[in-house]
């Protein structure tokens, strides 16, 4: 990861949505940026109808507001969410 620039690199696993590579980077402290690719495996003409085509590229940028606000942008397809995260400790 390292000498492609990289912080992190990531395969998942998931029984609904496949098999994703995820490769991401820390622009600063607070701005993370991430692109997660759909992986299929050999022949997807079989009976599984979650190729890689049906499976959309995510982007994703993430911006931390304070250090218990977290501001997520997330580009799946031809959808655009913005996502908040507030976490609390007690």
């Amino acid at each position: 990861a390292r000498d492609l620039g990289l912080d992190v690199i990531e395969i998942e696993q998931d029984g609904l949505r496949g098999t994703r590579l995820t490769a991401g980077r820390y622009f600063s402290r607070r701005l993370y940026a991430s692109i997660s690719q759909p992986i299929s495996y050999g022949n997807t003409q079989g009976s599984d109808s979650r190729t890689a085509e049906s499976r959309p590229t995510i982007v994703t940028l993430e911006y931390e507001v304070s250090s218990a606000l977290l501001a997520r942008l997330i580009r799946d397809g031809s959808s655009l969410r913005v996502n908040l995260q507030w976490d609390y400790a007690y």
